[in-house]
């Protein structure tokens, strides 16, 4: 419910974006598919011709699973390191480890107040929420935050933050 209490059906940031043509995203799901046979020839080899095809199909379903599964850890990574009342997760691996070791580099090189965690954010002006990672002081300056898991920096993750930067 938003804060004002009242009842208002509103979108997603996150689902908005996905909306978005990704001209790159067929490569990379191809790329994905490619990488799985490569990986394991038998996996496909070994199959009827149904589930070799089901098994391609999803290749880049179950790369995306993994990923975000990555991101989510880091994020309860940084907020249990942000908030000691939240449980520190496992290190799962060699991924999990890097980018503990960046999360370290950054704390280290910048001071980081938090004023507020995982806050949903909404704007009934445009009829959106969102959960944003963080909003505090960086360096004294206030900032809003999202930790991102991914090798780049894309536009939509400058969108996401645009828009929750301008909630209510």
């Amino acid at each position: 419910t938003p804060p004002d209490g009242e009842d208002q059906l509103v979108y997603s940031v996150t689902t908005v974006l996905k909306m978005i043509n990704k001209p790159a995203l067929p490569q990379w799901y191809a790329d994905a598919v490619a990488a799985r046979v490569t990986a394991n020839p038998d996996g496909l080899f070994t199959r009827t011709e149904a589930e070799g095809f089901n098994w391609l199909r999803f290749a880049g379903s179950s790369v995306l699973k993994d990923l975000g599964e990555v991101g989510d850890r880091i994020h309860k990574y940084a907020e249990s390191d942000l908030d000691w009342t939240v449980e520190v997760p496992d290190i799962i691996d060699e991924r999990d480890a890097q980018l503990r070791e960046q999360w370290h580099a950054l704390r280290a090189a910048h001071e980081i107040e938090p004023l507020y965690l995982e806050m949903t954010a909404w704007s009934h002006k445009h009829g959106y929420a969102g959960t944003l990672d963080g909003i505090g002081y960086i360096d004294g300056k206030l900032t809003l935050w999202d930790i991102k898991s991914s090798r780049s920096t894309w536009a939509e993750h400058f969108e996401q933050l645009s828009a929750l930067g301008n909630c209510d």
